[in-house]
């Protein structure tokens, strides 16, 4: 993935992973990559919003903020937001957080991603090709 890090669209899941994730944005940034960072539109479960981000500063960590313009779980295309479909189409990576985004990116064709996410199904599981409870990270070229 580290040849792929120049324009990285990252999909957040929760509210308590965005603070671990700054390391992560740090590290692309060092190595020269551009991140938009994408969180739900409006609150739903557990995940991030506009509101957590504004909150801890998340900001300052990344080039850019979109939102999924919805609060669905993960990222219905009916609903998103033209500039994040141009994102999408553009990265040069995407990073996908969480069963959620899981499920409704791998119904679209985008390329190359990262699907990061714990297991918590088995149609999931049957999908990724991994066991119930297990962690993944699977990168599709």
């Amino acid at each position: 993935m580290l040849d792929k890090l120049d324009n990285v669209v990252y999909l957040a899941d929760n509210c308590g992973e965005i603070l671990i994730d700054t390391l992560v944005f740090e590290m692309i940034r060092k190595m020269g990559g551009k991140i938009t960072l994408v969180v739900r539109g409006a609150p739903i479960l557990n995940d991030v919003t506009m509101e957590e981000i504004e909150q801890f500063g998340i900001e300052d960590h990344v080039d850019r903020i979109l939102t999924t313009g919805s609060n669905a779980i993960g990222v219905c295309f009916d609903e998103a937001p033209e500039e994040l479909k141009e994102a999408l189409d553009n990265a040069s990576l995407i990073i996908s957080k969480g069963m959620a985004n899981y499920e409704t990116l791998s119904e679209e064709n985008y390329r190359p991603i990262v699907y990061m996410l714990k297991v918590k199904c088995d149609p999931v599981g049957e999908d990724i090709g991994a066991p119930m409870g297990c962690s993944v990270a699977k990168l599709l070229e």
